[in-house]
């Protein structure tokens, strides 16, 4: 067995090293390694970029952008902000990877992902960003508040319950959790309430809608790439952490109120805490139709035919035998 260099473990870069083939027995190297490791790496390349700078989270507007080479903001709230979201969409893209393989996610992941999105916020309840309630007051900080940390954190997992529930006719239709919590369709539901989870804990359960209806669209447009080789579930699951990545990059704009007859009103097409709740209610309830243009699309299986049984025939055979005999017996004696 060779030991792999360490400029062969170069994200991207060693792969194009090597053309995208082992360096010591030559068979090539699926291409998919690099485009992960491309689009994850620049996913959260684009997350910090924004947030150093202060160009991406709601209400960061005290630092001027003036270019590439402005000086950024690195103090202790920007670091640790910055740090919890690149964990949390980092976790995102794994469960979102081990899910695309049609592998269930393992315990000891989903316990250290829900871990490291939920418990920060009870510590340092800065890291919400907005409040968990439906709309924000005047002057709303989210310093020192440990009982919001709490309802954000209870508020976004029965959020992601619900849409979870919600999107079962798409992705595990059998699933029943009391008749078979053990079965395999159930487990695609738990996995699939854990990928929606996280994105909820990070940026509210005002958005996770919109995250929902997003990372459907990127997933329908995902999966006649792979030839129907993935399931709905797992073009979803990879989708999420995209979506979830894009919300984060583009928070300040999409939550960003309007400005109607000089007075500032919520946003009126993206679901967020300074919204209105017809939005929110509106994005939720697209996502019951999710199943139109998302789903399992495999080739209905052939009825299987009922196995003969050669004793059963026999008999048969010989009993018609013998009604025909005595039917023509019958016939003769008339």
């Amino acid at each position: 067995m060779a030991k792999l260099r360490a400029r062969d473990n170069i994200p991207v870069l060693g792969w194009l090293y090597l053309e995208g083939r082992c360096w010591c027995c030559r068979l090539p190297i699926s291409l998919r390694y690099p485009t992960v490791e491309l689009v994850v790496g620049l996913s959260l390349a684009a997350i910090c970029y924004g947030q150093v700078y202060q160009l991406s989270l709601p209400r960061q507007n005290t630092h001027g952008f003036l270019g590439p080479f402005a000086a950024p903001v690195l103090d202790w709230r920007s670091f640790s902000v910055t740090t919890y979201h690149l964990v949390a969409v980092s976790f995102s893209w794994a469960c979102g990877l081990i899910r695309l393989d049609g592998n269930t996610l393992p315990r000891p992941l989903v316990g250290l992902a829900l871990a490291f999105t939920a418990i920060p916020l009870l510590i340092d309840p800065s890291l919400m960003v907005v409040p968990w309630q439906a709309e924000m007051e005047v002057g709303w900080s989210p310093d020192g508040r440990y009982l919001d940390g709490v309802m954000r954190i209870l508020t976004s997992m029965v959020a992601a319950t619900v849409m979870g529930r919600m999107l079962v006719p798409a992705f595990c239709p059998t699933a029943d959790l009391k008749l078979d919590p053990l079965g395999k369709p159930t487990a695609r539901l738990f996995d699939l309430i854990v990928i929606l989870t996280l994105p909820s804990l990070v940026v509210g359960w005002h958005s996770l809608a919109a995250i929902v209806i997003f990372s459907s669209v990127f997933a329908a447009l995902l999966q006649p790439k792979l030839d129907w080789k993935k399931d709905a579930l797992g073009c979803f699951s990879v989708s999420v952490p995209a979506a979830f990545a894009l919300q984060l990059i583009f928070w300040r704009s999409l939550h960003a109120p309007m400005g109607i007859g000089g007075a500032e009103d919520g946003t009126w097409l993206w679901p967020s805490e300074s919204g209105v709740p017809w939005v929110i209610l509106s994005w939720m309830g697209m996502t019951l139709l999710i199943p139109l243009w998302l789903r399992d699309f495999r080739e209905p299986s052939l009825p299987l035919k009922k196995p003969q049984n050669v004793e059963t025939d026999d008999e048969s055979a010989l009993q018609q035998s013998l009604d025909a005999e005595g039917q023509g017996e019958l016939d003769c004696d008339e």
